[in-house]
């Protein structure tokens, strides 16, 4: 059922609490669509695409909205459109608000809204502490730096290079001597 719809029905019901409970098709989903969800929310309210690289900007609005819309996604059977009946989450979202729907939505749905704010928060959290910490900042520079001298080692380790190192070392010491 498209929102607008929903709302149009839910301003006019006796019950609106049944009605709201008729539109809900599901009281959980899975713990792994939990991580799923939240892992793609996540990326698209952390993570911008800039010039063809993948920059930092959190945008915790976003992440809300995001939210609310993986919520009307798999615990409902809404479909998201605008006042005008076009194909619009964010105009979805807006009616849904004005309306003071949302929270009427999670309270039917029960306690898995909860837990999936839980799920939601523990990828941020690890997001946070695994890939934006000056600890895993360090961590990636030393294994670079790691990396780049494992190469430049390997580089050196040709019997002509070493020739040449000899050979310098020893006009070094050559100059010294003399």
């Amino acid at each position: 059922m498209l929102i607008s719809e929903f709302i149009t029905g839910f301003k006019v019901s006796k019950q609106q609490n049944a009605y709201v409970k008729k539109h809900i098709k599901t009281n959980y989903i899975p713990y792994e669509t939990k991580i799923a969800l939240s892992k793609k929310i996540v990326d698209l309210s952390m993570y911008k695409e800039v010039n063809g690289k993948k920059v930092f900007i959190q945008n915790t609005p976003n992440r809300y909205m995001l939210f609310i819309q993986a919520v009307i996604d798999n615990y409902t059977d809404l479909e998201w459109n605008g006042e005008d009946g076009s194909k619009d989450i964010l105009g979805g979202f807006n009616q849904l608000e004005k309306n003071g729907i949302i929270e009427i939505l999670f309270s039917s749905i029960g306690d898995d809204i909860q837990k999936f704010t839980t799920v939601l928060n523990m990828i941020v959290d690890d997001e946070i502490d695994l890939n934006r910490s000056v600890v895993s900042y360090m961590d990636t520079k030393i294994e670079a730096l790691s990396i780049m001298l494992d190469t430049i080692s390997q580089a050196f380790n040709t019997p002509e290079i070493k020739d040449k190192i000899v050979e310098f070392v020893q006009n070094g010491v050559d100059t010294v001597q003399s």
